[in-house]
């Protein structure tokens, strides 16, 4: 869970940057997790990446397709 939950928010961050956005301009993350047990793990990796003034948050335990895929995560960024 940690391996995928950081390499899900270091694709964010590359496509936020190519943009010319920011981690910091995230202003909400929905996060679609295989098994609520994982919430704890995916939480201490997420905090590494939003520091302060976190962006509203969604977390579902829905039944993702692929096996091996433990966490998807979508966000909307604001930069003015």
């Amino acid at each position: 869970m940690e391996a995928q939950t950081a390499q899900c928010l270091e694709n964010v961050k590359a496509v936020l940057e190519a943009a010319g956005s920011a981690m910091t301009d995230v202003v909400k993350v929905n996060i679609y997790v295989k098994n609520a047990t994982d919430f704890e793990k995916m939480n201490e990796v997420y905090r590494r990446y939003f520091t302060k003034d976190l962006p509203a948050r969604c977390t579902v335990v829905p039944a993702l397709t692929q096996p091996k895929i433990l966490i998807e995560i979508e966000c909307i960024a604001y930069s003015p």
